[in-house]
């Protein structure tokens, strides 16, 4: 664990962000899972099992805390459907992340879209949301969003993209601008990081199934 480099411009001059080194050796491709946990004092996991998709684009972490009850988290590298068995049987996936709290009892957290087909049951996504940058300033970015829609933002990282970067930016506030919606990502406070540009935005979709 170290600090490493954690500026974005002029405004946040020697921002740090802490960077995790880890090394291999060979040459085949290499994936890392790192599992953090909340309390150093109160080691609440017990364990973590991962397992690779047959294709090997999707992997699925078994974690199973002290209280007895057994969660599933999944990430997906390559594009389509991949199918990764568990000891409680084969998950299909084709979004980009998802946890399933309580394997016994599900809920489900879907992130960037797609479906989740465990269980004998099925939880769907949508696709993120995207568009072009109307304008910007230091402040934040200009969209045509509806402002509905983009009020829950607060709080998530929008990602922008132009002709040689793509980054990403805290949501600090959410605004209407006459016919326009302002996402701010830098306030007068502080807060968050000044803009520095772009062309396009996304936003990844966010579901949450409570059962």
């Amino acid at each position: 664990m170290a600090d490493g480099w954690g500026q974005r411009g002029t405004t946040d001059v020697g921002a740090t962000l802490p960077y995790l080194v880890r090394r291999h050796t060979g040459d085949e491709a290499h994936n890392f899972i790192t599992l953090y946990s909340a309390g150093e004092d109160d080691k609440f996991i017990l364990s973590a099992i991962s397992h690779q998709s047959r294709d090997g684009n999707l992997v699925a972490v078994q974690i199973t805390m002290s209280d007895g009850l057994t969660d599933i988290v999944l990430y997906r590298f390559g594009k389509g459907a991949s199918i990764v068995d568990t000891a409680y049987g084969a998950i299909t996936f084709d979004g980009t992340a998802a946890w399933v709290k309580n394997v016994n009892n599900p809920a489900v957290v879907l992130y960037g879209g797609g479906s989740l087909i465990a269980f004998g049951k099925t939880w769907s996504g949508m696709e993120k949301t995207s568009g072009d940058i109307i304008r910007y300033d230091e402040h934040g970015l200009y969209l045509t969003v509806p402002f509905q829609e983009a009020a829950p933002w607060v709080g998530r990282t929008i990602y922008i993209e132009s002709a040689n970067k793509r980054t990403g930016y805290p949501v600090i506030d959410v605004t209407r601008e006459g016919n326009l919606t302002k996402i701010t990502t830098w306030n007068p406070e502080g807060e968050g990081f000044a803009f520095t540009g772009g062309t396009r935005w996304h936003m990844e979709d966010i579901r949450i199934f409570d059962e």
